[in-house]
């Protein structure tokens, strides 16, 4: 949360200086991480664990935009790809931030991502972000527009999607058991003080079993599963699944999202949730089950010059959970 609270604030700066009025400001920032151990930390004597063939899906983007002449386009990007041998092992990494800067009066629209893949382990695995016993993923996601003087049509928006999958097989005649730990934590934070647009921010994790004959999985909450929801402004609203081994899905998913519509007034959205949970699993001689893993964010925001009949957004539209987990539990749910 550290690097989209100080670009956020610089934003904020930014505007105040250059303001001979309060700025308009649009934020979107979002702050999630969720990790798991297997067998702690060790690949069970007997269980053959391999990366699915062409199971790695990934994109990402950030791009900003202003209506009006004077404005310098920036865009930075570093990745750093993971090396498990090294000593500790580097994670992968990927950073990138698109801005539009109005230096004369200090306007500025920018969008950014930053997400980090972190895993210690066996280097016999391969690469470090494909290693499946260890893995620990940090992520933040921030798009933003400040108005120092009258509204301007401006957005900003930035992106993250990451798909594997992993294939457990018992290479043994006997029944084997071991257990999953993981945890995720998130902060979502959508704010509006213009008279038209929006801010919105959304993401999502999922962590799900394909199972068959042979296979048994048991869920246990470490910890309870804790959410905290603040959508009290007009305009504002928040919307939050999460699903753990619920009959339908073998597994835990979750995704949420914070909306603020501009109505004029400073609307704040936001949205903080955390759990921990163990899965204890046993794969009887010759079986095996797939781990579906996938994570993604949307952070967007746009600040627009009023209309003259202004047309609201529907409030469902901001949150764009059909695009991020639910999408992500259909795609994986079996029948």
């Amino acid at each position: 949360m550290n690097r989209s609270v100080y670009l956020a604030s610089t934003l904020l700066i930014c505007g105040a200086t250059f303001a001979q009025a309060a700025p308009i400001t649009a934020i979107s920032e979002l702050s999630m991480s969720h990790s798991f151990i297997i067998n702690g930390g060790s690949e069970p004597a007997g269980i053959e664990i391999d990366t699915e063939p062409n199971s790695l899906t990934q994109s990402a983007d950030a791009t900003s935009q202003v209506d009006r002449p004077g404005f310098t386009p920036t865009d930075t990007s570093d990745v750093q790809v993971g090396n498990s041998f090294s000593d500790p092992p580097t994670p992968f990494e990927a950073q990138r931030t698109n801005s539009q800067t109005n230096l004369g009066n200090g306007d500025v629209a920018t969008a950014s991502y930053d997400v980090s893949i972190l895993v210690e382990n066996d280097p016999d695995i391969g690469n470090a972000e494909e290693d499946p016993i260890r893995r620990a993923v940090e992520r933040s996601g921030i798009a933003a527009v400040s108005n120092a003087a009258d509204p301007i049509n401006a957005e900003a928006a930035s992106s993250f999607t990451n798909t594997r999958d992993y294939r457990f097989t018992n290479t043994t005649d006997d029944a084997i058991s071991f257990n999953i730990v993981g945890q995720f934590e998130a902060e979502m934070r959508a704010e509006h003080n213009g008279p038209e647009g929006f801010a919105r921010t959304s993401g999502s994790f999922e962590m799900l079993f394909e199972t068959g004959p042979g296979v048994d999985i048991t869920y246990f909450p470490v910890a309870p599963y804790l959410i905290t929801v603040d959508e009290d402004d007009p305009g504002a609203s928040v919307a939050e699944m999460f699903f753990a081994d619920d009959g339908a899905i073998a597994g835990v998913t979750f995704s949420g999202g914070a909306s603020a519509i501009a109505d004029g007034t400073q609307v704040e959205a936001s949205l903080t949730a955390q759990t921990r949970y163990v899965f204890s699993i046993t794969l009887e001689g010759g079986a095996s089950m797939l781990l579906e893993t996938a994570f993604t964010q949307v952070n967007a925001v746009q600040v627009a010059v009023p209309t003259a009949t202004p047309v609201p957004l529907p409030a469902s539209l901001p949150l764009l959970l059909a695009g991020l987990g639910g999408v992500a539990v259909l795609r994986r749910r079996r029948g």
